[in-house]
């Protein structure tokens, strides 16, 4: 079931082109009626939580983003390791393959952040709700 929801979230969502020289380069869309802007809406509606997985050398933890794209803002690092609370999942740019983003709520003790991250950086590739 997790795979056909994934599936129908990222369907038409990224087109690959082989260029004259031989380069590739990856173009991704949102499906129609699909909002890819930063500070997309959300629902509270997964009752699960996921570890923050694949780490990157050089970086303290996954970034989360204010949307769910490399080129929203950043709100915080989030340590590798660490767990999040899900909410719900939107398609958004890839990373490494993983046409998802899940939006999370992190607390560690301290203040409780939300935002979105790759499902690439979650385990079993976050949400399996739609937002």
């Amino acid at each position: 079931m997790r795979k056909l929801l994934r599936s129908a979230a990222v369907a038409g969502a990224s087109l690959a082109l082989v260029l004259g020289s031989g380069a590739v380069v990856q173009a991704n869309a949102s499906p129609a009626g699909v909002s890819a802007a930063c500070g997309q809406g959300w629902s509270n509606v997964d009752p699960k939580s996921s570890q923050v997985v694949n780490r990157v050398s050089g970086y303290s933890g996954v970034a989360m983003r204010t949307g769910a794209s490399g080129g929203c803002g950043l709100i915080i690092r989030v340590p590798w390791g660490h767990w999040v609370a899900l909410d719900c999942f939107v398609p958004g740019d890839s990373v490494n393959g993983v046409s998802t983003w899940s939006h999370v709520l992190y607390n560690n003790g301290g203040p409780t952040y939300q935002g979105w991250i790759s499902d690439y950086y979650l385990s079993e590739r976050g949400s399996t709700f739609r937002c």
